[in-house]
């Protein structure tokens, strides 16, 4: 083989593995939560046929509807919750596990921290504050939110999705 067609082959070669990464790294291919299959994409039908579930439907801080379902992350019990804003754009998804103590709570978190801080890094932010503790990593793909509360009356956990439209870079 000459060093002409050695230099083209080689060209090609990168032209096709720069064109397979960039596929394979399009936000919008791959869910943005570990404990969902939704896409900032999905409807109120794609979500019925992910979760194959009864619902409960609530107002949405963004403006929209929330839909909550039975789920279960890293073998815990607890809820995914869809909020969509005032245009039905899904813009949150979240885990929420309630536990009956704060042990099951914290068990729960130190599960989730370690993996969250290899797939983001460390967090921007790191709060505790009264009954009130969380992490934050802003990204330009949406903010990812790790929160938990703590107090008599109720120990819980939230893992929250950011769309980058309602993510904000404070």
């Amino acid at each position: 083989m000459s060093l002409k067609n050695k230099l083209h082959f080689l060209c090609v070669c990168a032209l096709i593995f720069f064109i397979s990464a960039c596929g394979a790294s399009e936000p919008s291919s791959a869910p943005p939560a570990p404990f969902s299959r939704a896409l900032w994409s999905s409807t109120l039908q794609d979500l019925w046929e992910l979760e194959q579930t009864e619902y409960e439907t609530t107002a949405s801080v963004y403006g929209g509807s929330s839909y909550i379902f039975p789920a279960s992350y890293l073998d815990y019990s607890g809820k995914v919750k869809y909020m969509y804003d005032d245009r039905d754009q899904l813009v949150a998804i979240a885990f929420f596990y309630e536990g009956s103590d704060a042990s099951q709570v914290k068990e729960l978190y130190d599960k989730i921290y370690p993996l969250a801080a290899r797939a983001f890094g460390e967090s921007i932010h790191s709060e505790t504050a009264g009954h009130n503790s969380g992490e934050k990593w802003t990204r330009k793909e949406g903010n990812v939110l790790l929160s938990v509360l703590s107090t008599q009356e109720a120990h819980a956990l939230q893992y929250s999705f950011l769309h980058p439209s309602v993510s904000h870079s404070e």
